[in-house]
């Protein structure tokens, strides 16, 4: 089934942004004071969306209504990704008079070649009303590199392509992504999220928040098999004067059946030599879409 991915704010958030955020000037590379703006809602400034996954929705918004509509022009630049090609978006989009926000669709071109990622550029490049700054201070307010993730991989990793919701059993769920590797390499995703198990034993600085879990289809089709986590630091713990490596290592399960890729893992004590000392403990992640 085809996916909508929508990257977006709140009302509320936008609020936020809007009554605190200074405008950014493109030409000048410097931000200004500005009380009217438009300006891509999420933020950010890289984005990943799976080949097969019908659309991406950016929203676009403005600091505040007009009496009139307001017409916002988008540049896109062709990078590995051709316009027309792999993808289909509008040149511009139209917030109607009285509101603050519209969407952007970018329609995704789905296609049975194995390649690597692709990638194209997106940037606000005026809008009709010259009463409005373009974007604020953060770049993704108004520029993004946007990677197309190629699908047609021996599993269906690209399923958890997008925005993430990683729970530690019995402790609680926390929000992270999940995206292809810069070289765009089949069934390996990159998982951003804070690792398990080291509270306030971490050394300020050190919790590695990225890694690499490696799918391996156990079926024709891909769309279910095991993952493997091997041997990531997450950070350093001082016990008895002894400083430890937190060495996170995770195998499982996946299926785009439930959704669901649940881990069993341990978080090993290993020492500056490369030795096991212990377990600080064990437990279950599960990976889901948000």
């Amino acid at each position: 089934m085809k996916k909508n991915i929508i990257y977006g704010l709140s009302f509320v958030a936008l609020s936020f942004l809007f009554n605190s955020c200074d405008a950014y000037d493109d030409d000048n590379q410097k931000a200004y004071a500005a009380s009217n703006f438009a300006m891509f809602a999420d933020n950010q400034a890289t984005l990943s969306v799976s080949e097969d996954g019908g659309s991406l929705v950016i929203p676009v918004s403005i600091s505040k209504p007009s009496s009139t509509d307001v017409t916002v022009n988008l540049r896109f630049t062709n990078g590995t990704a051709q316009s027309g090609v792999h993808f289909n978006a509008p040149t511009s989009v139209v917030i109607p008079a009285g509101q603050i926000s519209t969407n952007l669709t970018i329609a995704i071109v789905d296609d049975t070649n194995l390649n690597a990622t692709r990638t194209f550029n997106l940037d606000i490049a005026s809008v009709s009303d010259n009463t409005y700054g373009v974007g604020i201070s953060d770049e993704g307010s108004y520029s993004k590199t946007i990677s197309i993730i190629n699908n047609d991989c021996p599993t269906k990793f690209t399923y958890w392509v997008g925005n993430l919701s990683v729970e530690d059993v019995g402790y609680g769920s926390t929000p992270g992504t999940g995206a292809a590797n810069s070289s765009g390499d089949c069934d390996i995703l990159v998982v951003t999220n804070d690792l398990p198990g080291l509270g306030s034993s971490a050394v300020a600085g050190t919790l590695n928040t990225t890694y690499n879990v490696f799918f391996t289809p156990t079926n024709p089709d891909g769309s279910v098999g095991t993952v493997l986590v091997n041997n990531v630091t997450a950070g350093r713990v001082v016990s008895g004067g002894v400083t430890y490596d937190a060495k996170y290592n995770a195998v499982g399960t996946y299926s785009t059946v439930t959704g669901e890729v649940v881990m069993s893992y341990e978080l090993l004590a290993v020492r500056a030599d490369g030795s096991v000392a212990g377990l600080f403990y064990d437990g279950t992640t599960i990976l889901r879409l948000r």
